[in-house]
């Protein structure tokens, strides 16, 4: 079935979660795009920096009903901020 023109679609990022700097190259490509007016994607990821992506609309589903969210709300973020903060300590010390 083709696409119609003007669209595409991503059906696997695996080549951009391989690393910290990979995932940078991908927000750069989505934000260029958004910014552009070419392009919306819906994105399902755990990762702290696409999460980040300036204008995106976070939504949660880990609640019913799924409510939008936003980038510090997130457990992704909390994690990886409360490691970076302290990351001597032990994982089950406290973090929730």
């Amino acid at each position: 079935m083709a696409k119609p023109a003007g669209q595409s679609c991503i059906s696997s990022a695996s080549r951009f979660n391989r690393s910290g700097f990979r995932q940078l190259e991908l927000l750069e490509l989505l934000q260029a795009m958004s910014e552009a007016g070419h392009a919306q994607f819906i994105i399902a990821t755990h990762s702290p920096i696409l999460l980040s992506c300036p204008g995106a609309r976070l939504c949660g589903f880990d609640r019913i009903p799924v409510r939008q969210v936003r980038f510090e709300e997130t457990d992704h973020y909390r994690i990886c901020r409360e490691f970076l903060e302290d990351p001597a300590r032990p994982a089950a010390a406290g973090r929730s």
